[in-house]
Formats: structure tokens, C-alpha cells, sequence
């Protein structure tokens, strides 16, 4: 009986598993990093908008959080990497027409709202400072960009 020799051999299938097993492996790894880093980036954001809060009137600290939420989500689903030393400006159109809020109105004449997210990748960590320009009210460093 004559064998047919035109086949992948085992060893070839092996080498084949072997090379997938280690992408899927560094994947995991790039993954998590971007998880990490995000958690990071979080915190540091928390603590600058907590500093930042101390003068900002109660009414635009909750649009400033909303805002800077929204960002979030829209990094984390949307798979935006920003590079190291570099900054990602999201305007809050892009926000409104994706679902991840609402259009901001000013709380004292209930007309619309310009704003943006600054997000920055310093040291693996991002940061996103939220700035919004009401009628009433702007935050500071508005358009300093």
C-alpha cells in the first residue's frame, strides 16, 4: 500500500498550535496592560477633578463627571488608544451622536453647551480633564489647547 505524503505531519500541526498559543498569550498580556493602564488613568483623573471641584459650582461638577465618564466608556468600547506624551481631544459631539450622553444645556437659560475631553498619556496612565463652555458658566483652561 502506497502512502500519501501530501499532508501537514504532526510536527507541523505542533509548531502551528504552538505559534497561536503564544499570540493569544500576548494578546491576554496587551489586554491587560490597556486595562491597567485605564484603571491608572481613572484614579489620576479622579484626584485632578477633585482638586479642580473645590471652584467649580455644583451644578456644572455634575455635567464635568458626566462628561468625563462618557469619555471613558467611549475609550474602552470604542478601542481609542492615545500614544505616550500624546493628547486626544473628544468633543462632545462625537459623544452625543454615539449614545454615551446627553447634550449638556446651562442650568440657569437652558441653552446648549460646547464641550470637550482632553486625554492625555503620561507614564501608561491617562488622564481626562473635561472642560465645558456654558452661557454662564466656563471652565477654566476652556480652549487653551
Amino acid at each position: 500500500m502506497k502512502l500519501n505524503n501530501k499532508g501537514w505531519s504532526l510536527n507541523t500541526l505542533l509548531i502551528c498550535i504552538a505559534v497561536f498559543c503564544i499570540a493569544l498569550l500576548l494578546s491576554v498580556f496587551y489586554v491587560y496592560r490597556l486595562g491597567t493602564q485605564l484603571k491608572k488613568s481613572l484614579s489620576q483623573t479622579d484626584q485632578d477633578n477633585a482638586k479642580q471641584n473645590e471652584t467649580i459650582p455644583n451644578t456644572y461638577k455634575t455635567d464635568l463627571e458626566n462628561i468625563s465618564n462618557a469619555t471613558t466608556e467611549y475609550l474602552t468600547t470604542e478601542n481609542k488608544e492615545v500614544q505616550e506624551n500624546e493628547t486626544l481631544i473628544i468633543n462632545i459631539n462625537d459623544l452625543i451622536e454615539k449614545g454615551y450622553i446627553s447634550e449638556i444645556k446651562d442650568h440657569e437659560n437652558n441653552t446648549s453647551c460646547n464641550a470637550y475631553s482632553l486625554v492625555t498619556n503620561k507614564n501608561s496612565a491617562y488622564n481626562i480633564k473635561p472642560f465645558i463652555n456654558c452661557e454662564n458658566y466656563t471652565t477654566e483652561g476652556y480652549g487653551d489647547f
